[in-house]
């Protein structure tokens, strides 16, 4: 397991992967259904059927995914090929939500659509490239490395995707502002993939879907972590995606200004990340979060 005989530029560049996943996260969580609801006029109930529906279908999907890619046998790997193959329908899809091509009594279907072959995609991207990370890198030392960039390369995709979109849509508009991030998002991955070194090794006998699914499921570490990983998720689903209705909207600021308003999340946030990392080495993960929960909801 791992691979000893990567560069230092293998290791930047198979980092360069989330950057393409937070800017793709952060600009559909915070923009897809202002775009949707506020500019195409799409209403909002049917926007969030698409969206309920939307999240059925990926409960059921992603552990499946997870439990083909895990058993795939090809002489590139098991998690390459869906990053090479899958690269170019996910940016395609991704660019393709900003610019629909349906008339206006189709859009629902048209989001319906497309939101969830981008999902599907884009699981099947982020969960391989995801999964190379322990399976590339074996050394702690290695890990720390490979962590810090994936950080700092999420940081710049969070700041494109959330703060960046009303400046842009407000000038060149959204279709051209989709096409630039979708070569981005496709540029990353491509570099990203350069320094995927997968090594090959057979993948081992698991057991079946089912049991393999019930198994995970009577982990009471995993239910505690997806529990909370939930709750997280939830807020973050809801505020990015209530920012620019707020600020158009009760705040009256022009939309072009949204970006530096949301920019101070970034502002606030990033000296945290410095903070809680030096908590995380004094007292451990455990403690730090004890002590996080602790100031969040007792004080």
């Amino acid at each position: 397991m791992g691979n000893p005989g990567l560069k230092t530029s293998h290791k930047i560049a198979y980092s360069s992967g989330n950057f393409s996943i937070y800017l793709m996260q952060q600009m559909v969580a915070t923009f897809i259904v202002f775009f949707y609801v506020d500019h195409l006029g799409v209403r909002p109930g049917l926007i969030s059927i698409a969206m309920v529906m939307h999240g059925v279908v990926n409960a059921a999907v992603h552990p499946l995914l997870g439990y083909v890619s895990d058993r795939t046998k090809t002489r590139w790997g098991r998690r390459v090929p869906y990053i090479l193959f899958g690269m170019v329908p996910l940016s395609a899809a991704f660019t393709m939500m900003w610019i629909p091509v349906v008339p206006e009594a189709y859009l629902f279907w048209y989001f319906l659509g497309i939101i969830a072959v981008f999902d599907l995609a884009f699981v099947t991207v982020a969960l391989n490239w995801t999964s190379l990370f322990p399976e590339m890198f074996a050394k702690l030392k290695d890990r720390s490395f490979v962590s810090s960039w994936r950080q700092i390369w999420g940081i710049i995709g969070r700041i494109l995707g959330i703060a960046s979109p009303p400046l842009l849509y407000t000038t060149i508009g959204w279709g051209n502002m989709a096409v630039i991030f979708g070569g981005l998002v496709l540029f990353f991955w491509s570099w990203s993939l350069y320094g995927a070194k997968e090594s090959y090794e057979p993948p081992k006998e698991g057991p079946p879907f089912l049991k393999a699914l019930k198994l995970t499921l009577m982990n009471k570490a995993f239910v505690a972590f997806a529990i909370g990983n939930f709750l997280v998720q939830l807020v973050f689903a809801i505020l990015p995606g209530a920012a620019p209705f707020f600020t158009k909207y009760v705040l009256l600021v022009p939309e072009s200004q949204t970006s530096f308003i949301l920019g101070t999340i970034f502002v606030v946030a990033l000296p945290f990340v410095y903070v809680w990392g030096k908590f995380i080495n004094m007292w451990g993960r455990e403690q730090s979060h004890s002590l996080l929960q602790q100031h969040c909801f007792f004080r």
